[in-house]
């Protein structure tokens, strides 16, 4: 991950967390001039310490759209239901933004980010707990949301699943950082002691199970993300690794793409009152092209090969030839 940054560094931003710019914290400096240097001293908010760049809150985001995927093919294994959990925001918001969001939750749960320092947590909403663990318990995956908190059986069970997705969520880092996501404790709804403080980055999933949506959240301290790399170190080196590692995969994929592939006997250009007049039998003259001369073999609409005429048994067939000056350059 890069170091901090002065921009904002928010991708699709719900309105609440859209700035950043709507919490206050106790230890704002004040702006002024010193009188003897007459320099202009800038306000600094010490509550918004850590703040990541545009690129690493991307980079989280990238990291959780594989999350998410994973998280919901694992879901809809254990419930033989169709699971859809979708990355919906990633933005920069500060702990009490957040804890504002906790009574809608049915169980949060507080995971340690081994070896990092510092704790994420992973919240579900009281809509699509419920729903998940209707679909669990033998049920259909009802919509409805009971006004109670959950029992301790639904409590027990709604707990073993979110320990499950563990797994997963170091799966998506493991390019990254390996990380060892570990479950520190699994709590009902409201904010609990453990709650992440200081800037966080709010990674806001919606998810469906059947005809039941509702939402989950994966809060993760700034100050944590920020210490994957060294203020000011090297970027990791692993960028020519992966895209060797993307070449030989893609190459792979292409092994079996069929290309169109045709031999071009000759060519005429017509004006356009001359086409709109073509009648079954008239003739057109093409090109000046003898008998037994070259012709152009195309692959995918373009040049690429001279080649000649003739027969495999009784199918016609061209014989490839030299390859045409600047071809093989720009086929590569």
């Amino acid at each position: 991950m890069g170091d901090a940054g002065s921009g904002r560094g928010q991708v699709a931003p719900p309105a609440a967390a859209a700035s950043g710019g709507g919490a206050t914290a106790p230890n704002r400096a004040v702006a002024g001039t010193d009188d003897r240097s007459g320099v202009r001293i800038g306000g600094y908010d010490f509550g918004f310490a850590g703040r990541l760049s545009r690129e690493q809150v991307a980079a989280v985001g990238a990291v959780h759209e594989t999350f998410a995927r994973l998280a919901a093919e694992s879901l809809a294994n254990h419930t033989r239901a169709q699971v859809e959990i979708h990355l919906h925001s990633v933005a920069q918001i500060t702990a009490d933004q957040f804890r504002a969001w906790l009574p809608q939750a049915a169980a949060q749960a507080g995971v340690a980010l081994d070896p990092l320092a510092g704790m994420a947590l992973l919240a579900v909403d009281r809509r699509f707990a419920f729903a998940l663990l209707d679909r669990l318990l033998g049920g259909r995956g009802a919509p409805s949301v009971p006004a109670r908190s959950l029992s301790e059986i639904e409590h027990s069970v709604l707990q073993n699943h979110i320990a499950g997705l563990l797994p997963h969520l170091q799966a998506a880092w493991q390019p990254v950082v390996p990380l060892r996501p570990r479950l520190a404790y699994c709590a009902g709804s409201g904010p609990v002691a453990a709650t992440p403080a200081g800037m966080l980055v709010r990674v806001a999933f919606s998810a469906a199970i059947g005809r039941a949506a509702g939402e989950m959240q994966v809060a993760i301290p700034c100050l944590t993300l920020n210490s994957i790399r060294p203020r000011g170190g090297p970027r990791p080196r692993r960028a020519a690794p992966r895209l060797v590692g993307c070449r030989a995969a893609l190459r792979a994929a292409l092994q079996g793409v069929k290309v169109p592939v045709s031999a071009e006997i000759g060519s005429a250009r017509l004006p356009l009152p001359r086409i709109l007049a073509l009648q079954a039998g008239d003739l057109i003259r093409l090109d000046d092209r003898r008998p037994g001369d070259e012709l152009f073999l195309k692959v995918g609409g373009q040049p690429v090969f001279r080649c000649r005429p003739g027969v495999v048994g009784k199918r016609r067939a061209v014989q490839v030839g030299q390859p045409l000056a600047g071809a093989a350059e720009a086929a590569q």
